[in-house]
C-alpha cells in the first residue's frame, strides 16, 4: 500500500516523536535504577563504617528507608545535573560518576566521621582514565597533565596540613581534597583554588554554628561536606562560564 507524502511525513514524525519519548523514558529509568544502586552500596558502606567506629548510632525502620530515599534522590539529580553541563565527551562520564556520589560521600563523613578510600582511590583511577581517553581523542594532553598536577600538589599539601592537626582533620579528608582538586584541575588552577577557599569557608561557618549552638561532636567536625561544597561551587562556575 502506498501512502500519500503527507500521510508518510506525519507518519514520520509521529514515531520520531514516540522514539523520543521512549528514549527519555529509558534514560529517566536507567538513572533512578542507577541512583538507587550507587546510594544502596553507599549505605552499605556507611553501616560497614559505623559498625567499625561508631560515632552515631545505625538506623532501623522507617527513618533508614526515608534517609535512603533522600541519599537515592539526590544521587539521581547530582548525576543528571552534571550530564546536563557536561558536553558529550570522555571526561564527562568521570565527573558524573563522581558528581553522583556526593550526596553519599557527604552523608558517610556526617554519620560516621569516616571516608572510604577505596571508593576514593576508585573515583580517582576512573578520572584519570577519563581524562586520559579524552586528552587521547580530542588531544587534551595539557588539562590532563595540569589535573594530575593539581591533584598531587593539594594532596601533598593537605598531608602537611594533616600532620600538624590531626585533631581536627582526617586522612580521609585530605584524600578527598586531592581527589576533587584531580577533577578541577582538568579545567584549571584556578577552579582548583576556589574550591579549596570556599570549603575552608563552608567548614568554618559549620565550626561556628556547632559552637554556639553548644553542639558537640568531639573535636572533629567533618570536612568532607564543606569539600563537596566547595567542589560543586567551582563546577557550576566553570560551566557557566565564570572563571
Amino acid at each position: 500500500m502506498i501512502f500519500p507524502d503527507r500521510v508518510r511525513r506525519i507518519l514520520y514524525l509521529r514515531y520520531t516523536a514516540l522514539l523520543s519519548a521512549y528514549s527519555r523514558c529509558m534514560g529517566m529509568t536507567g538513572t533512578v535504577v542507577g541512583g538507587f544502586a550507587v546510594a544502596v552500596l553507599l549505605w552499605r558502606i556507611a553501616e560497614t563504617l559505623e559498625l567499625s567506629g561508631a560515632v552515631s548510632p545505625v538506623m532501623t525502620g522507617w527513618r533508614r528507608w526515608r534517609t535512603l530515599a533522600w541519599v537515592s534522590a539526590l544521587t539521581m539529580i547530582s548525576a543528571a545535573a552534571m550530564a546536563q553541563m557536561m558536553p558529550a565527551r570522555p571526561a564527562a562520564s568521570a565527573f558524573v560518576m563522581f558528581a553522583a556520589v556526593t550526596p553519599g560521600l557527604a552523608w558517610i563523613d556526617v554519620r560516621s566521621m569516616l571516608l572510604p578510600f577505596p571508593l576514593l582511590g576508585g573515583l580517582a583511577l576512573a578520572a584519570v582514565a577519563g581524562f586520559s581517553i579524552d586528552a587521547w581523542r580530542f588531544g587534551s594532553g595539557q588539562s590532563l597533565e595540569r589535573a594530575l598536577a593539581c591533584g598531587l600538589v593539594v594532596a601533598v599539601l593537605g598531608w602537611v596540613c594533616w600532620r600538624s592537626v590531626k585533631d581536627q582533620v582526617g586522612l580521609g579528608d585530605v584524600a578527598l581534597l586531592g581527589v576533587t582538586s584531580l577533577f578541577l584541575g582538568w579545567w584549571s588552577a584556578a577552579a582548583v583554588w576556589l574550591a579549596v577557599v570556599v570549603a575552608c569557608l563552608l567548614w568554618w561557618v559549620t565550626m561556628a554554628m556547632f559552637r554556639l549552638g553548644r553542639t558537640s561532636t568531639g573535636s572533629y567536625i567533618p570536612l568532607g561536606p564543606a569539600i563537596l561544597g566547595g567542589w560543586w561551587t567551582a563546577t557550576a562556575l566553570v560551566v557557566a562560564g565564570g572563571m
